[in-house]
């Protein structure tokens, strides 16, 4: 579904929107008008609060509760975005749709989305607006993608190491810097 909606779309823009999640009505054009605050900035997101069945998660330990920019390096933006709490806020980020599309391919597997962030911040960088536009919503359960990786005809390298293919799509992007993808090995 998500390269579907990406190949019908048109236009400069592009970004998803799960389920899960909601946005303040001036969340498109704050995040849009990002782009003319430097040409380097590729993808746009404002701060996000998240949200456990109404509870803001600052109050709950096992939510990220801080969102970043990622303005710096091309090495230190994956390093950073790498290490961080494990949410993929910056994945529902509104994008400059011909570098998102460099960077998306048919394959699926766990941790596209996170393969995704990595491979677009080779172009650019993500500006966060300074306010809080977007709320996600987290139910503390498993990933349904690691939980799939179990299931019956998944493959046995997907079963054990459910972050094997996650690895080799970054270590095959050859515009990733060498140091980036052996810090990526823990992850």
């Amino acid at each position: 579904n998500f390269n579907y909606v990406l190949n019908q779309s048109r236009g400069d823009y592009f970004m998803w929107a799960a389920a899960d999640d909601n946005w303040e009505p001036d969340f498109l054009l704050e995040n849009l008008k990002s782009f003319n605050l430097d040409s380097a900035i590729i993808a746009s997101v404002s701060k996000v609060r998240f949200l456990n069945n109404g509870v803001f998660a600052k109050q709950l330990r096992h939510i990220p509760n801080d969102t970043y920019p990622l303005m710096s390096g091309v090495s230190s933006n994956m390093i950073k975005f790498l290490y961080a709490p494990r949410d993929n806020s910056r994945f529902y980020a509104l994008y400059k749709r011909d570098i998102l599309c460099k960077c998306v391919d048919y394959d699926n597997f766990q941790a596209k989305d996170w393969a995704i962030v990595v491979k677009t911040l080779v172009y650019g960088k993500y500006y966060e607006v300074d306010k809080f536009l977007f709320s996600r919503i987290h139910k503390r359960q498993l990933k349904r993608g690691i939980l799939s990786n179990l299931e019956t005809g998944s493959r046995l390298i997907d079963k054990v190491f459910p972050m094997f293919r996650f690895a080799k799509e970054i270590f095959a992007c050859r515009q990733i810097p060498v140091m980036v993808k052996l810090l990526c090995l823990p992850v």
